[in-house]
């Protein structure tokens, strides 16, 4: 008891601004009380706005669930190896605008853990989807399973590993904002306008749909890592100071024409603007073709490991070459990086070492040694 009482005071010690932390544990040693659940689902339904719901790290992925409010999920993060296998895990997290009518969606905050879907759903209310922020999360893909009742405006994903965004489905999804991920797979973003994807690491088969997108589709500062095309369809978009490291700012299929493709690195030899298919011509300036990016230590590669260093060495052609004067790729742009984009623990302090003296004299104190680990 000793231990969960310590644990709950580190946690409670560094988030003060909400009105209660829910626990979720599955463990087979859970504690019980007040605010403690056995399921996801039940600290969710049991949270209102502004609550933290936290899923305790376990061996057992907590499953399905479905989120109507504005809440903070918050898990364990990653890379704390002092606990591994242990960590936050669920199934599919379907986002509903409202599951009871009355409750808003909008500021839902998802952070540090792993997931297989993130589906968003139509749910009982008519307010909008608006303010969602996923941070430091890992897992498959975020979806659309229907036409939503009501837009989807202000979408940030960072500091992920996910394989596919499909929002593309219906109209609606407005100011998304895409950034500091690695991506494995496809962006679908039909439909959609103002979508912005800075400094990403795009591997394997990651390519772009924009077909029928409004406006203000900006693609900057990435890297294209791999073989074969970056895009499938894309229209009117701005592509700059990205590096194409043995993928090519092809399209593979129509349409593919108005975009602007200045200030990019491609390994290959390669003929710009890319050449137009369905539509009027591609366009574009200063762009670098035929020579490498001098990464520390990236192979050109469909995989991600965590071990590569994309750094740029001195003499680069990459530095200082970008559109503002900045460097072409990752380290340049908005949200710059350095190194490799790694997934990180979350700022919640995690036991990592519980010890205590074993033999204890009758009526003395009981001398423990714990250790504690956060970002």
């Amino acid at each position: 008891m000793k231990f969960v009482i310590l644990y709950l005071i580190a946690f409670t010690s560094t988030i003060t601004f909400a009105q209660t932390i829910r626990i979720a544990d599955n463990n087979a040693n859970a504690p019980t009380g007040a605010n403690i659940y056995t399921t996801l689902q039940a600290a969710i339904d049991a949270a209102v706005a502004d609550d933290i719901v936290y899923i305790t790290p376990s061996v057992t992925s907590y499953g399905n669930a479905t989120v109507g409010k504005r809440i903070t999920i918050k898990g364990v993060g990653f890379g704390i190896t002092e606990i591994a296998p242990r960590g936050s895990s669920v199934g599919i997290l379907t986002i509903v605008n409202s599951s009871n009518g009355t409750d808003n969606i909008s500021g839902l905050i998802l952070t540090g853990f792993s997931f297989s879907t993130i589906t968003f759903a139509a749910g009982t209310g008519s307010s909008p989807y608006n303010n969602i922020v996923a941070d430091n999360i890992t897992g498959g893909s975020f979806n659309h399973t229907a036409c939503l009742p009501s837009a989807t405006d202000n979408l940030t994903i960072r500091n992920s590993l996910i394989n596919a965004i499909n929002l593309g489905f219906c109209t609606g999804t407005s100011n998304v904002k895409i950034y500091r991920n690695i991506n494995n797979v496809s962006f679908d973003i039909r439909n959609s306008s103002n979508a912005l994807f800075s400094n990403n690491l795009f591997i394997s088969t990651a390519q772009f749909n924009t077909e029928g997108t409004s406006a203000g589709i900006r693609i900057e500062n990435n890297i294209f890592s791999g073989s074969g095309d970056s895009f499938y369809r894309l229209v009117d978009a701005l592509v700059i100071n990205n590096i194409f490291y043995g993928k090519t700012p092809n399209g593979a299929t129509s349409p593919f024409h108005s975009n602007t493709f200045s200030n990019n690195l491609v390994l290959n030899a390669f003929t710009f603007p890319p050449t137009a298919s369905g539509g009027p011509v591609n366009s574009g300036v200063n762009n670098i073709t035929g020579t490498g990016p001098l990464f520390t230590s990236a192979p050109v590669t469909p995989a991600y490991n965590s071990t590569y260093d994309y750094t740029l060495q001195a003499g680069s052609p990459c530095i200082g070459a970008a559109t503002t004067g900045e460097n072409i790729g990752p380290s340049g742009g908005l949200y710059p990086w350095t190194g490799n984009l790694t997934l990180k623990p979350s700022n919640v302090p995690v036991i990592t070492e519980f010890g205590n003296s074993g033999v204890v004299p009758q009526n003395q104190p009981l001398k423990s040694n714990i250790k504690a680990k956060s970002n």
